[in-house]
């Protein structure tokens, strides 16, 4: 990264699963460090769907 610069992906739903998946494949394809680009969730989207407590009966 140019000037110790980095990148971050926020996002919701659909966005921002797509946001992570971009951000975990440019690690291995662009040699970058894990620091340089990240993907963020917002709203616990991963904590509301898998929490099997969470589900409606």
């Amino acid at each position: 990264m140019i000037n110790n610069g980095y990148i971050r992906y926020v996002g919701s739903s659909t966005f921002g699963i797509w946001g992570m998946i971009d951000a975990s494949e440019c690690v291995p394809t662009y040699n970058s460090s894990y620091d340089d680009i990240r993907g963020f969730m917002t709203n616990d989207y991963f904590k509301k769907s898998l929490n099997p407590e969470s589900a409606d009966s």
